[in-house]
């Protein structure tokens, strides 16, 4: 045992052998450390030392005592005084003079080495033997330990007696221990039921046993298929093997499945108890539940694990405690996925600081580079769980090569970053930038991957072009932030359209996930386009920005029947913060767990389509290779050349409904904030226009423009500058009632101005935004105060349940023509 003292000394004693003198040097060992301890002598109140001398004091007749049962015992022996039971036996759990687990009591913990005794005996099967030999009439006297496993063996029935060697067995060559076994166990025999759970919970705590009900390949004990089971941490032989780990060991239990950099931690000196530590961390972990954990095995000092991902894709880890090349015990930490790799170093260095403080790890990562095969030796000043954690993918490191050997610097995130498992597409120009750092943080926490996320812009075009294709190309979960801008925006619509391409590959199983940043590009909105070119302001650049028909027609064809989560556009679906996070967190519970289902693919033997990325001046286009030429009305904005005029687009009326539903049945809500459905959706057909319907874009999108009028010199007048005519036009008497009815005081240019932009209805007010009525000369006050009007009426307006879809697919009614404006 070495243990450091507070001035420097350090004292390394041998109690194994001899004949307990050694013992009795390593307790004063142990009480000088203690005294040096910085709150020693500090004062306690003067009842714990009498509940702690009657605690020691009564004959308790058991090894466990349930803590009501104590109290009432310990408050009758302390009577006349008034003393903190509770928090006395909390105070002397803590230095050992007693164990408080749950709502137990051990009163003597060194009762708890009998119960060890048997789990820990170094030949439980020679102890049968013993047991059955010394109740021969011919034996000689026996050694009195023979009874230390199984007391009785040999008083009971030859088929009683075969099933408790089957389980002593499991327990010396599985390390396992069967429920059942507890009933003959010494020390545990003579316990109820209650009491040996709370046995086994401090043992648990102590890291000496974990739960072996994982769904693990180790049989079951004979009585029962549900009978309970323990992995014995405490048995476990921490020698290692005599080979090296190699690649080969990884073959043999995950196949094919690629592994990233494999690490491996040196520690300074070998303590037997770390490497079960570690398995037991592992093995009882809560980050792996039980019913995504399909296969573990444990043979000698190699742990294999697989979890399942999706159900299509597993993850798998292994933990070895074996020699290096150089004969330096080493812990081999290799996994399928970075984001697990991560979990697990944090957990190895976890353990070692924690169970034993001032043990260092030499830590090594070895990886396949560019050139051949790579090391990265970490130094003391750096923890790999650390940069792991943090994501300093930036970090640049010394990394030698073995052939030939020189060494040469790298980035981190050449290490690790080379197939992130989750892509994020988005925009610079849109919110994402605000909700996609917390989005990405959530999902590699939940999901255990790493996410590509490019969070600064790259150096060069080339740069972007060539990573971000790599990065579509490894991830199996594309997430797409959907906008405006990202529709007009050349890089997000190659990013989309790969992502297209490979989720309709059958190889590649790729899942396109999409959250919507406002609400022009919910369900509800997306369904109401007509397939033509639009224009929108870009808040961003201060610049009209357009997104083509073929762009539009893609989206319908292709994205309608992918989910779209509109819980983070702007301004929540509520008024309060707390219930948004709330709804955003039940949403990625809702895409975590949908990503876990198997991927229903329709069966189709059509060949998938392929995708072309074009660009006409500064309009960028994504459509379908081979596709009908679109009518030309439809490729032209509906603005003429030298004027950039659109009003913000319209939501779709609350009682139009999706045909598309998920696989709960629920379909997406009309309302463009509130919750996407709870699955992907099977690809929707797109939505065109009929033969004999005509379909207005100025209904769809709320785009009610017409030329500017030119003056006689030939120049384009600017809409805002030309005055109103107050006298022209003139608000319905139920808008001007509704307006009264909220206290809005309107003059007679803001009405003409509301008349401008087509409210010729009471409905019309619903389609207005800020940006509208400050671009018609509305005062901002004046402006929040009737948006906020607004929303009271649509909130009180909105049905309680959301209609059922209808079959058929919703038809605009008659556009209305009120009134058309020019907006600058």
């Amino acid at each position: 045992v070495t243990m450091e003292l507070a001035d420097g000394r350090v004292h390394c004693v041998e109690c194994v052998g001899g004949d307990g003198t050694s013992a009795a040097e390593l307790r004063q060992v142990l009480v000088e450390c203690a005294r040096a301890l910085p709150f020693m002598r500090e004062s306690i109140p003067k009842g714990y030392t009498t509940v702690k001398d009657a605690c020691l004091a009564h004959e308790w007749g058991r090894v466990a005592v349930p803590m009501e049962e104590a109290v009432e015992v310990l408050r009758g022996q302390c009577e006349g005084q008034t003393v903190d039971v509770h928090g006395a036996l909390g105070f002397w759990s803590l230095l050992g003079f007693m164990l408080v687990h749950d709502d137990w009591l051990l009163p003597r913990p060194t009762d708890m080495i009998d119960l060890v005794r048997p789990l820990v005996h170094h030949d439980p099967l020679a102890a049968l033997d013993k047991t059955l030999a010394r109740a021969r009439p011919s034996a000689a006297a026996q050694d009195a330990s023979a009874d230390w496993v199984v007391p009785g063996f040999a008083k009971l029935g030859r088929d009683e007696q075969a099933g408790v060697r089957r389980m002593v067995e499991r327990l010396v060559h599985d390390k396992v221990l069967c429920e059942e076994l507890q009933a003959h166990l010494r020390g545990w025999k003579d316990a109820s039921k209650p009491e040996r759970d709370a046995l086994l919970g401090v043992l648990v705590q102590f890291g000496l046993v974990v739960s072996h009900d994982v769904g693990g390949e180790a049989g079951r004990s004979g009585a029962g298929g549900d009978a309970r089971e323990w992995l014995c941490t405490c048995r476990m032989d921490s020698t290692p093997g005599g080979a090296p780990w190699d690649k080969s060991e990884w073959q043999k239990f995950a196949g094919a499945t690629e592994m990233v950099p494999v690490v491996t931690y040196t520690p300074e000196y070998v303590t037997s108890a770390l490497f079960p530590h570690i398995l037991a961390s592992q093995m009882s972990s809560r980050e792996y539940k039980a019913e995504h954990r399909r296969r573990q095995t444990l043979k000698g000092c190699l742990l294999s694990v697989q979890l399942q991902a999706t159900a299509e894709r597993h993850e798998f880890f292994q933990l070895a405690l074996t020699k290096g090349a150089d004969g330096a015990t080493q812990i081999v930490v290799a996994a399928s996925s970075v984001g697990l790799l991560r979990s697990l170093c944090a957990c190895v260095e976890r353990v070692a600081s924690w169970r034993f403080p001032g043990l260092s790890l030499a830590v090594q990562v070895h990886f396949s580079g560019a050139d051949g095969a790579c090391v990265w030796r970490i130094g003391a000043d750096m923890t790999l769980g650390r940069i792991l954690a943090s994501k300093d993918w930036d970090r640049s490191v010394r990394v030698e090569l073995l052939e030939p050997r020189e060494t040469v610097s790298m980035k981190t995130r050449e290490i690790f970053m080379a197939a992130p498992g989750i892509f994020f597409s988005h925009s610079w120009k849109d919110r994402s930038i605000q909700v996609g750092p917390f989005i990405r943080d959530q999902i590699e926490m939940r999901m255990r991957e790493l996410v590509w996320y490019d969070e600064q812009m790259m150096s060069t075009e080339d740069q972007f072009q060539s990573r971000m294709a790599e990065g579509v190309k490894n991830a199996w979960v594309v997430c797409v932030f959907f906008s405006r801008e990202v529709l007009a925006s050349g890089n997000c619509l190659r990013e989309i359209g790969m992502a297209r391409e490979q989720q309709l590959n059958p190889m590649a199983n790729t899942r396109i996930v999409i959250f919507a940043m406002e609400k022009e590009v919910t369900y509800a909105a997306i369904d109401a386009w007509p397939i033509k070119s639009f224009t929108f302001f870009s808040d961003k650049d201060k610049v009209y920005r357009t997104v083509h028909a073929r762009t539009v027609k893609f989206v319908k064809e292709h994205l309608l029947g992918v989910n779209i989560y509109a819980e983070w556009i702007k301004g929540g679906a509520s008024k309060d913060p707390a219930e948004d996070l709330a709804k955003q967190s039940q949403a990625l519970d809702r895409i975590i767990s949908n990503l876990r289902k198997p991927l229903d693919r329709p069966a189709d033997s059509k060949p998938p389509p392929e995708f072309e990325i074009e660009n006409q001046g500064e309009v960028w286009i994504l459509g379908t290779k081979g596709d009908a030429e679109l009518p030309a009305e439809a490729l032209v904005p509906p603005h003429s050349a030298g004027t950039t005029a659109v009003a913000p687009a319209k939501a779709a009326p609350p009682a139009a409904t999706t045909a598309a539903t998920a696989a709960d049945e629920t379909p997406q809500s009309s309302v463009g904030t509130t919750a996407g459905t709870s699955s992907e959706l099977p690809a929707a057909a797109p939505v065109e226009p009929s033969a004999t319907t005509e379909v207005d874009a100025t209904d769809k999108l709320g785009i009610e423009v017409e030329t500017a009028p030119q003056d006689p010199a030939g120049a384009t007048a600017d809409p805002l500058q030309t005055p109103v005519d107050k006298g022209e036009t003139q608000l319905p008497r139920e808008v001007k009632a509704f307006l009264e009815e909220r206290n809005l005081q309107l003059s007679q240019r803001d009405e003409a101005a509301l008349v401008q932009l087509g409210v010729g209805a009471l409905d019309d007010l619903s389609f207005l935004d800020e940006q509208a009525l400050e671009g018609v000369g509305l005062k901002k006050v004046l402006a929040a105060k009737l948006l906020q009007a607004i929303r009271l009426r649509i909130a009180e307006q909105a049905p309680a349940v959301q209609p059922t879809p209808s079959p058929t697919p919703w038809a605009p009614p008659p556009p209305k023509r009120s009134g058309c404006c020019t907006l600058s």
